[in-house]
């Protein structure tokens, strides 16, 4: 999950291609990214 803030508010994407897309195209605006602990994913 990453958090986006804008001007008014504080935003929250989940899932790997919305987080995927945000860190690709404004990654300046990504806070942090949280992973799910344990997580086996090759994409990860």
């Amino acid at each position: 999950m990453a958090e986006r803030k804008s001007a008014s508010s504080t935003q929250w994407l989940s899932g790997f291609h919305a987080v995927e897309a945000a860190l690709q195209h404004d990654p300046e605006r990504v806070l942090s990214v949280i992973f799910e602990q344990g997580r086996q994913d090759k994409r990860v």
